[in-house]
């Protein structure tokens, strides 16, 4: 058995927290100055390779990846509402007020827009939703773009996780089936010249 197979076997024994940690990581991308450290769609894409394996289950890690997502950007809006530029504080907020001025004038230019395509943008996910709160965003406005946001981009992580998987169990089974074939190609070669 091999290590991705006990991998495997594992996390089929444990789902229902695979599927909590799935959530918790695309929770995390969204909260400020740990979105920035927690490297959360690479694990979401890491997890979702067990996927073709049986070990989970396509529908729930999409689900838990979108609601987690939500959950994020919502926990982040209302912190950037509740202590505004305080968040600016400390972190690496603190050091590159620039970047969070340029972050807030996009809100303030694209609202909805802007937060379906920050979700996209790794560095600044981790801190769009809370300078959306901050920069005064209405919640009717920063809501639904959260929401179709999080649709988009939990498959596009998941998705390519599986296909991986996919590749990884077909290059399994092919290496097989061509090992056989080389001892196969080797043992006739070798009777032939015998």
């Amino acid at each position: 058995m091999s290590w991705f197979d006990a991998l495997a076997e594992l996390v089929r024994a444990h789902q229902q927290l695979a599927y909590l940690l799935v959530f918790v990581f695309a929770f995390w991308e969204s909260i400020p100055v740990f979105g920035v450290f927690v490297p959360g769609s690479t694990l979401i894409v890491g997890a979702s390779i067990l996927v073709p394996t049986g070990a989970i289950e396509l529908v729930p890690v999409l689900l838990a990846s979108i609601v987690g997502s939500i959950a994020g950007d919502t926990v982040a809006f209302w912190m950037g509402r509740r202590y505004g530029r305080d968040l600016l504080r400390w972190g690496p907020m603190a050091r590159r007020s620039d970047l969070v001025n340029r972050a807030e004038n996009f809100l303030r230019r694209h609202g909805g827009k802007g937060v379906v395509l920050g979700r996209f943008v790794a560095p600044v996910r981790g801190i769009l939703p809370a300078i959306g709160g901050m920069a005064g965003m209405t919640w009717l406005r920063f809501f639904p773009a959260a929401v179709i946001a999080a649709i988009g981009w939990a498959p596009a992580h998941v998705l390519p996780g599986a296909l991986i998987g996919a590749s990884l169990e077909l290059a399994g089974a092919v290496t097989a089936r061509l090992g056989g074939l080389m001892l196969f190609i080797l043992v006739a070669a070798y009777l032939v010249f015998v």
